[in-house]
């Protein structure tokens, strides 16, 4: 959480595996590895982080940073800068290459004929929509549409996937919800505005789902809020009769 000109970390889970944190503050850039401890020896980190001029003896620019027992050492930047360019390069690369071999199934899926009418949601005057929806070298191709009736555009916050039960569990029981990441979201956009709507394509692996679980994508409005969920939710539930169902992406013609 963004607090001001602190940033509060929380762990959602127990024994969470290791992972890094990248913060970005103008043209200064603190990279931190983040690995879980049930009792750490510092609650409280204060950073004063500066670009100073160099020494006579130093190749590049240096940044000062507190260690934990409040005395400050220098660092030289030119290596973590390596690293960084390195990492870009390598996203790039992945992004270039996600988008080559999934763009074109995506590509036709936007233009295919609407084939599914009956599954979304409506909240005053936004829809959320699935429209379309096919398998393709076992990935799925699902077709979503928002539509904004109003005259206020709509911030589109985030949108995540799930397999969980059909029906409520009773209270105090368990109820097993999993995420589901997507390999590659094609068109995708933040803002609806007013009497406009958005197509957007989301490719997820083939999952199996059993006759009491569905898939449920949630559609979270950004309203500039901090918490976690922001405003408005709208749900699309897709049961698993629709994934036996699927129809091929290869068998479908394309009208413009």
């Amino acid at each position: 959480r963004d607090a001001g000109n602190k940033v509060i970390i929380q762990a959602a889970e127990e024994l969470f595996p290791e992972t890094n944190l990248l913060i970005q503050c103008k043209s200064q850039y603190f990279l931190f590895i983040i690995r879980y401890n049930e009792n750490p020896k510092k609650l409280f980190y204060n950073y004063q982080s500066s670009f100073t001029s160099s020494s006579s003896t130093s190749t590049g620019p240096t940044t000062q940073i507190e260690k934990d027992n409040g005395t400050f050492i220098k660092h030289n930047s030119e290596m973590t800068d390596h690293k960084m360019n390195d990492e870009k390069k390598r996203k790039a690369f992945v992004a270039d290459s996600l988008k080559r071999h999934y763009e074109p199934n995506c590509t036709k899926v936007m233009h295919v004929t609407q084939d599914i009418y009956n599954r979304g949601s409506i909240t005053g005057k936004i829809q959320f929509l699935l429209t379309n929806m096919y398998i393709d070298n076992d990935n799925i191709y699902l077709k979503l549409s928002i539509v904004n009736k109003s005259k206020i555009p709509y911030n589109i916050g985030f949108i995540e996937h799930k397999v969980e039960s059909v029906k409520r569990t009773v209270k105090g029981s368990a109820d097993q919800i999993v995420g589901i990441e997507p390999l590659y979201v094609f068109n995708n956009g933040g803002v609806v505005e007013g009497k406009k709507s958005l197509s957007i394509v989301v490719v997820i692996k083939q999952i199996a789902i059993q006759a009491d679980k569905k898939l449920v994508v949630d559609m979270w409005e950004d309203n500039g809020s901090l918490d976690t969920e922001g405003g408005r939710k709208l749900s699309i539930d897709i049961m698993s009769s629709d994934i036996l169902n699927i129809k091929r992406l290869s068998d479908q013609k394309i009208y413009k």
